[in-house]
């Protein structure tokens, strides 16, 4: 389940952070995904993952179906998620959810994981693409 974040030391750090709240889903006894968000008046969702054999069954989408609600009872304006500008099926997913491009963190991976060396079909991994979901206009 850490594809979604490929250094552990880095998902312990946002899983610390006295900010975030994490989040557990399980079937059956199982965990099958989790999530952290970063809660404020524009709340962002730091972490989503769902196991690798529990994916393309609904999960994720009842997962941030969950957030947005949460986000919607704290009284947050807008949630953010942001994806690698080559994870297609992410990009896909995010949309499918109801959130709406917003912006790019330019060099965002390169910057922050200089040590991932991720490339897809020659592009490299640098650029986060951010999706939002601005509940006043809803």
């Amino acid at each position: 389940m850490l594809d979604a974040l490929s250094i552990p030391e880095q998902l312990w750090g946002i899983i610390n952070d006295p900010h975030c709240t994490t989040y557990a889903a399980y079937r059956a006894e199982e965990l099958v995904a989790g999530a952290v968000v970063r809660w404020g008046d524009e709340s962002e969702i730091e972490v989503l993952a769902v196991a690798r054999e529990q994916r393309r069954q609904g999960i994720g989408q009842i997962v941030v179906a969950r957030l947005i609600e949460e986000a919607r009872t704290r009284g947050a304006s807008t949630l953010l998620v942001g994806t690698s500008s080559i994870a297609l099926d992410n990009i896909l997913f995010y949309q499918k959810c109801g959130f709406r491009m917003s912006h790019v963190r330019k060099n965002y991976f390169s910057e922050t994981y200089p040590e991932l060396k991720i490339e897809w079909r020659g592009i490299k991994l640098r650029d986060m693409i951010v999706f939002d979901y601005v509940f006043s206009e809803r």
